[in-house]
């Protein structure tokens, strides 16, 4: 039988490559060097075929040519596509040597990297959905034995139980990208913290926020610029993490003389996060009040806008529409765009939610952006 080590190493990758420590063609190539010939690994549904990890000695132009065109010739994948079980499928009982000389893909693609005998396994049915698992090696090396077989079924489940996991991860790491972004457009400064007032999670605009005084970290802790503010600050977040059933508190936080203050609440987080934490956790929303914080007057001088420019700066940081301001200012949304393009240059930003952050922070960039394609 095949020994622990041909087991353990395999396993050990897969499930590096399911966690993101190593990569699917990571494990094709040792797949290559346990049954000595090319590994791929592939997904399909009910038609189309896609690639996850490609075998060493195909280059792009092969792999292309295969999913645009070779794969409907591909016996073996079409067989696993109808039984939809996670049956060991070897080509060489389906093809047969008039069939191979025929075929553009066993004649054609396959011979060209000497691969003349291939096994191929379903690892994973996820309804009409499935990643197979596919060897091909020369025709020299013999076919498969028992040993080999007995091994990939051993794997089966082991790619199983990784793919799953691979996918989760992927989604959850898509939710978590896609709430950042969604905080970033929001402008919305978000702090999640434990009942000890330890930050977990500082989003973005909270860190730039913070960056501007009214709220640190030191020691691990949250604090406020004052001692009272602190005071404050940690009630509101024991409040919220009360296991009884935790309240919200809006908490005032002193910036500096002459500056408003940043406004927090302070509220319990859902339940789906303090079941992934073991501990009940609050979240803080930090929002700066636009009018009290951003000089209309200040922001034309330093940068040096135009009457137009300035009124749909202040606009914007009031939080108004591109098409709202254009018909309330009765111009066109083109002519509006390119009042906001221009802003974009003055301020060295690509999008409206930095162009808002950048004219609240009162922050002069020492250099205009310059646009590579604008040829200025």
């Amino acid at each position: 039988m095949s020994s622990n080590p041909d087991i353990f190493a395999i396993t050990d990758r897969i499930y590096d490559a399911a966690v993101g420590d190593a990569t699917w063609t990571d494990v094709a190539r040792v797949l290559e060097e346990r049954f000595q010939g090319p590994a791929a690994i592939f997904s399909q549904t009910d038609r189309p075929v896609e690639a996850i990890a490609l075998c060493s000695n195909v280059d792009e132009d092969r792999t292309r040519s295969y999913l645009e065109h070779y794969w409907i010739e591909d016996v073996a994948m079409r067989q696993i596509r109808n039984a939809r079980s996670y049956d060991i499928v070897l080509d060489g009982s389906l093809v047969s040597p008039e069939t191979r000389r025929k075929s553009g893909f066993y004649s054609e693609y396959l011979t060209a990297v000497g691969a003349d005998v291939g096994f191929y396994a379903p690892v994973l049915w996820d309804g009409c959905a499935s990643v197979v698992v596919s060897v091909q090696r020369s025709r020299a090396r013999g076919d498969y034995d028992a040993d080999e077989l007995r091994l990939i079924r051993a794997l089966q489940p082991h790619f199983r139980r990784a793919f799953r996991t691979y996918r989760e991860l992927r989604r959850l790491r898509f939710d978590e990208a896609a709430g950042r972004a969604a905080l970033i457009e929001a402008e919305l400064g978000v702090v999640v913290a434990t009942a000890r007032a330890q930050p977990l999670f500082v989003s973005p605009v909270a860190e730039e926020q913070m960056r501007q005084g009214g709220l640190s970290v030191a020691a691990g802790v949250l604090r406020g610029q004052t001692q009272q503010a602190t005071h404050e600050l940690h009630a509101a977040v024991a409040a919220a993490t009360n296991r009884s059933g935790g309240s919200s508190t809006s908490v005032e936080l002193p910036v500096g003389e002459g500056m408003a203050p940043l406004r927090s609440t302070v509220t319990p987080v859902r339940q789906s996060m303090i079941d992934l934490s073991g501990e009940p956790l609050a979240l803080i929303l930090l929002h700066k009040d636009r009018e009290n914080a951003f000089d209309a007057d200040a922001a034309t001088r330093a940068y040096g806008l135009t009457p137009a420019e300035g009124r749909l700066l202040s606009a914007l940081v009031a939080g108004r529409r591109l098409g709202e301001f254009a018909a309330a200012s009765g111009v066109s949304i083109t002519t509006v765009k390119t009042h906001l393009d221009r802003l974009f240059n003055k301020f060295g930003v690509r999008r409206q939610a930095d162009l808002i952050r950048q004219a609240l922070s009162g922050v002069r960039h020492s250099e205009p952006f310059r646009d590579e394609m604008s040829g200025d």
